[in-house]
C-alpha cells in the first residue's frame, strides 16, 4: 500500500511538472487567460497566474502592468465592501511588487505612477512625492507628474512650492486627452485661489477666468468668481455673474451678496427681491429695516448678523456707514469711513479709497498718518503732482517720523520722473540725512542704486546695492541687480557668485534664474543646471524672448541644434512687432551663430548685420560683420 501510494504521489508531481513546464511552453496563452480573468472579477486567479508568469522569469512589463490594474480592481470591490483590513493586506502586496518592477524597469514612468498610486493609498507622503519627482526626473515635462506634485503642496498648504508646479502645467504643451486639460483646469483654478489668499483679486480673477473657459459646469467656480467679483467692488461685473449662475447653483451666500450689490448700486430691483428673498439672511432684514427708515432695528440686525458671521465685509460697514449717517453719529460715521477706505484699497478702487480718506480730515487725531495714506494711493495711481502734495504735507507736520525717509524717497523719485534732478538729489540728500535704522538705510541706498542703474552707471549702483546690503543682507533683489551689475561690467565670476547666493533666498525669481543659466551657457558650465534654472523662469513667462532666447543658446551649447533652431524660431516670431530693444543685438548674434553652425552663412551674416545695428559697439558682433 505504501508502494503503491508513493508511486502516486511520483506520478502527481511528474504530472504538474509537465504540466508547468506545458505552460511555460506558451507563456502568452498564459498571460492571455490571466487578462481574460481579470477582466471577468476573477481578480484572485488573475493574480495567480501573473505571478506565476513573474516567478518563471516571464517578467515582461506587460505583465506587470496588467497585475497592477487587477490589484486596482480588486482594491475597488474590498474598499466597496469594507474590508479595509484585507484591502491595505492588497495594498502591501502590490506595494512589494511595484518595487520589484521598478528595479527591473527604473526608466518606465508607467511604473512609477502606480508607486505613487498606491504610495498614496497606504498614505506614505514621503514614497508617494518621490515617486512623482522620479517622474520628472524621467520626463519633466509630465503634465500629471506635475500637475499631482502642485495639488499635493496645494493641499499641504505650502502655496509657493504648488505654484511653480501649476505654473509648469499650464505652459507645458498638451495632448488631446481628458485628463490633461482636467489637470490645466484644476491648475488654474488652484492658482486662483492661491492669488485669492494673497488678496491678489484680479490674478485670481485671471485664472479663474482661464480655468471656467476650459470648464464652465462647476458651481463652485461660478460662485467663486461672482464673489471675487464682488470683493474687488466691481458691483456690475458681480451682479452679472450671478444673474449667469444656473438656479441649481444658486446659496443663501450668493443671494445674499446679490442683495448687497443691489443696496450699494441703489438699485430699483432691491425692494421687490427683498421681498421674496429678506427671510434668508439678517443682513438682509437689516437692509429692508434701512430701506423702511428703522435705523436701530437695522443695527440692531447689523450687529447679530456680524456677530454670527465674524466678518467685518465692505457691504456690511457701508451698512453701518450710513446707518450712522443717516443718525446723525458723525463719530462712528467717520470710524466707518476709514474702515472702507481700507477695503477700498486692498480692492484696488484708488480712487473711492480716497474719498473716504478725505472725509477724515477734519479728524486731528488721523493727521499725519492720514496724510501719507492719501499721498501712497496718488502715486499708487501715479498722480504725481497730489502725491507730492500730501508727501510734502506729511514730511513738513511736526509729528511726521514713522514714513518721513520713504515720503523723501518716493517725492525724489517723482520729480526724477519728470527730469526734476537737481530737487530729486536735494530730497534724497535730505533723506540720507536723517535715515537712522536699517529699514531707511536699505531704502535710501536700493532707490539710490535704481537710479544709478537706470543711468547705467553700473560702477556706482553696485556700491549704493552693496550698501543697502549692509543693512539687510537677506534681499535677493540686491543680489540680482549687484550680479546684474558684474555682468555689465564683463565679471561674468562675480557675477554668478552673487547670483547663486541670491538664490539662497529666493529660489524661484525668474530674473535671477534666466541670468544665471545665462551666464552659465555663456562659460559653457553646469549646462544641465542652466536648463533647469530657465525652464523654472519660463514657467512664470512662458513668453519672454530673453528667457527664450537664454533656453535657445543653451541648447546651442549642448549641440542640440535642432532645439536650439526651434527655440529662436519661436522668438523671432516673438519680436517681429518690437522695435530696437536693448539686448536684441544679442538674439540677433544667437540667432547668426546658430545659422553659420548649420552651414548658412549667408543667413547668418544677415543677422550679425541686424545685431551690428542695433549695437555696434559689441565686441562680438563687430568680429562676425563683413
Amino acid at each position: 500500500m505504501k508502494k503503491v501510494f508513493f508511486i502516486f504521489i511520483l506520478l502527481s508531481f511528474q504530472s504538474l511538472i509537465f504540466s508547468n513546464e506545458k505552460m511555460m511552453e506558451n507563456p502568452e496563452q498564459v498571460f492571455s487567460e490571466a487578462v481574460q480573468l481579470s477582466s471577468v472579477g476573477h481578480f484572485d486567479k488573475a493574480i495567480q497566474k501573473f505571478l506565476y508568469l513573474i516567478e518563471h522569469g516571464y517578467n515582461d512589463r506587460d505583465v506587470y502592468y496588467s497585475l497592477f490594474d487587477t490589484y486596482a480592481s480588486k482594491a475597488s470591490v474590498l474598499r466597496f465592501s469594507g474590508k479595509m483590513e484585507a484591502l491595505n493586506e492588497l495594498y502591501q502586496e502590490e506595494m512589494e511588487r511595484v518595487k520589484e518592477a521598478i528595479k527591473i524597469y527604473p526608466d518606465d514612468k508607467k511604473m512609477f505612477y502606480y508607486m505613487s498610486d498606491v504610495a498614496k493609498n497606504l498614505n506614505l507622503v514621503e514614497e508617494y512625492v518621490n515617486s512623482l519627482e522620479q517622474i520628472l526626473k524621467i520626463d519633466e515635462q509630465d503634465i500629471i507628474a506635475n500637475f499631482y506634485l502642485g495639488e499635493y503642496y496645494f493641499l499641504n498648504r505650502q502655496y509657493k512650492e504648488a505654484s511653480v508646479y501649476f505654473k509648469k502645467v499650464i505652459s507645458l504643451p498638451k495632448e488631446n486627452r481628458d485628463i490633461d486639460y482636467m489637470a490645466l483646469y484644476r491648475s488654474y483654478y488652484n492658482l486662483g485661489m492661491i492669488y485669492l489668499l494673497d488678496l491678489d483679486y484680479k490674478a485670481a480673477l485671471d485664472n479663474f477666468e482661464k480655468a471656467r473657459n476650459i470648464y464652465d459646469k462647476d458651481c463652485e467656480l461660478l460662485k467663486t468668481i461672482a464673489l471675487t467679483y464682488a470683493t474687488l467692488l466691481e458691483y456690475d461685473k458681480a451682479l452679472e455673474k450671478i444673474r449667469q449662475i444656473p438656479e441649481y447653483c444658486q446659496t443663501d451666500d450668493l443671494i445674499e451678496i446679490y442683495g448687497a450689490l443691489l443696496f450699494v448700486k441703489d438699485d430699483p430691483e432691491l425692494k421687490d427681491f427683498l421681498g421674496k428673498n429678506k427671510k434668508l439672511s439678517t443682513f438682509l432684514q437689516a437692509i429692508d429695516s434701512y430701506l423702511n427708515q428703522n435705523y436701530e432695528a437695522s443695527l440692531d440686525k447689523l450687529d447679530s448678523f456680524v456677530r454670527e458671521r465674524q466678518v467685518l465685509t465692505f457691504y456690511s460697514l457701508y451698512l453701518y456707514y450710513m446707518n450712522y449717517k443717516k443718525t446723525g453719529q458723525r463719530k462712528k460715521e467717520l470710524e466707518q469711513a476709514f474702515f472702507l477706505g481700507n477695503k477700498a484699497r486692498e480692492a484696488g478702487k484708488i480712487d473711492m479709497a480716497i474719498e473716504y480718506y478725505k472725509e477724515l480730515k477734519e479728524n486731528t487725531n488721523s493727521i499725519p498718518h492720514l496724510y501719507w495714506l492719501i499721498g501712497s494711493l496718488y502715486d499708487d495711481k501715479n498722480d504725481f503732482t497730489n502725491a507730492i502734495y500730501y508727501y510734502d504735507l506729511y514730511v513738513k507736520h511736526p509729528e511726521s517720523k514713522e514714513y518721513k525717509v520713504s515720503a523723501l524717497i518716493r517725492m525724489s523719485d517723482m520729480y526724477y520722473r519728470t527730469k526734476k534732478k537737481k530737487e530729486a538729489e536735494n530730497l534724497l540728500k535730505k533723506a540720507k540725512a536723517i535715515a537712522i535704522n536699517k529699514t531707511d538705510i536699505f531704502q535710501i541706498y536700493y532707490y539710490s542704486g535704481l537710479l544709478n542703474f537706470e543711468g547705467k552707471k553700473y560702477r556706482v549702483a553696485m556700491k549704493d546695492f552693496k550698501e543697502a546690503l549692509k543693512a539687510d543682507e537677506k534681499q535677493p533683489r540686491l543680489y540680482f541687480f549687484i550680479g546684474t551689475c558684474y555682468y555689465e561690467l564683463g565679471d561674468r565670476g562675480n557675477a554668478i557668485s552673487y547670483l547663486e547666493k541670491g538664490r539662497n533666498y529666493e529660489e524661484q525669481s525668474p530674473e535671477m534664474n534666466n541670468l544665471l543659466a545665462y551666464l552659465y551657457s555663456l562659460e559653457k558650465r553646469n549646462l544641465k543646471e542652466a536648463l533647469s534654472l530657465v525652464n523654472s523662469a519660463l514657467s512664470v513667462y512662458p513668453d519672454n524672448f530673453a528667457y527664450l532666447d537664454t533656453l535657445g543658446w543653451i541648447y546651442f551649447q549642448q549641440e542640440e541644434y535642432e532645439k536650439s533652431f526651434e527655440v529662436f524660431s519661436r522668438v523671432l516670431g516673438l519680436i517681429d512687432a518690437e522695435k530696437n530693444q536693448e539686448g536684441m543685438d544679442e538674439i540677433y548674434y544667437h540667432v547668426g551663430m546658430l545659422y553659420e553652425k548649420m552651414g548658412d552663412k549667408k543667413e547668418a551674416q544677415k543677422y550679425f548685420l541686424k545685431a551690428f545695428k542695433i549695437n555696434p559697439r559689441n565686441k562680438l558682433v563687430q568680429l562676425k560683420v563683413k
